[in-house]
């Protein structure tokens, strides 16, 4: 028996009972599944995202992806690297996020309300190579990748 000042040890626990095996896909891709997944399935012309500038159906935030991955490509950002991403809650973020990741990149998001210096920190801990970022003033968006 166990109690507020006993451990409480996994070998306490009765025998679990044999789990079925899971399928797992050898590749495995969260931008082709929940957006190339939706134009798949025929949602091309239903919203994905609805923000205070408008409605984003599923073909437009299918381009928005694809246009992000391709800047990030030529920015020459490869598979497994690292990307930070300094934008608004959007759909513009949404576009840089799955599109990071639609090319094999690590989407790394970063708070929009920290200091320089937390900023600074987090970049060089990330190891980004590149990041999408928004201009706070005019609100728009560009890629650049680091030296």
């Amino acid at each position: 028996m166990t109690g507020p000042t006993q451990p409480y040890f996994v070998s306490s626990l009765p025998a679990a009972q044999a789990s079925p095996a899971l399928e797992l896909p050898q590749e495995y891709n969260a931008a082709a599944a929940f957006v190339d997944g939706a134009l798949a399935a025929g949602w091309g012309g239903r919203v994905a995202l609805r923000s205070p500038a408008g409605e984003w159906t599923y073909a437009l935030l299918a381009e928005q992806v694809n246009r992000a991955g391709n800047a990030l490509q030529s920015l020459g950002v490869e598979m497994e690297q690292r990307v930070a991403i300094l934008l608004y809650d959007s759909p513009e973020f949404a576009a840089a996020f799955f599109g990071a990741i639609k090319i094999g990149a690590v989407a790394v998001p970063l708070n929009t309300q920290l200091r320089v210096q937390d900023y600074l920190y987090m970049l060089n801990d990330s190891r980004a190579v590149a990041g999408s970022f928004s201009n706070a003033k005019s609100r728009s968006k560009g890629y650049l990748r680091t030296p």
